[in-house]
């Protein structure tokens, strides 16, 4: 015995889900634009960076601390179970010079300072080193640059 399916009793309810699957796709692509990915950029995206180090920050106070490093001012926030959280700012228009943003720097309790260059160097100027993590730690370094 030969099954007969009624394909002609569905055409209807699936054109109706066709056009609604095909309009919020078109609705979508226009709200939201579209998207390439990572697998269709093309070339290579390579960081080079020519900067002495000019300081390395670890911390090993109480709790844990995190470095926001910004265009304009670097953050310190330290929170923890054991600790009230708190934010320092510190930022570059008032530490104009590398050796201002240091002794600034120092005020925070457990935060130890490494320079490796000469404090003359404008604090706007100084940028992160992309392999630093933002989390401050004493065994792994932040270092700026």
């Amino acid at each position: 015995m030969k099954r007969i399916i009624p394909f002609s009793k569905y055409f209807i309810p699936a054109a109706i889900l066709s056009f609604i699957l095909m309009g919020s796709g078109a609705v979508g692509f226009f709200q939201m634009g579209f998207n390439l990915g990572i697998d269709f950029q093309p070339g290579l995206n390579q960081e080079v960076q020519f900067a002495p180090t000019a300081f390395r920050l670890t911390y090993n106070g109480p709790g844990n601390a995190v470095i926001s490093f910004s265009r304009s001012s670097i953050d310190i926030m330290i929170s923890g179970i054991t600790v009230e959280e708190v934010t320092y700012n510190f930022p570059f228009a008032v530490h104009t010079t590398q050796a201002d943003l240091i002794r600034a720097l120092r005020a925070v309790q457990g935060l130890h300072i490494a320079e490796t260059a000469p404090g003359n160097i404008e604090s706007a100027w100084l940028i992160q080193s992309a392999q630093s993590s933002p989390r401050l730690e004493a065994v792994h370094p932040f270092t700026i640059h």
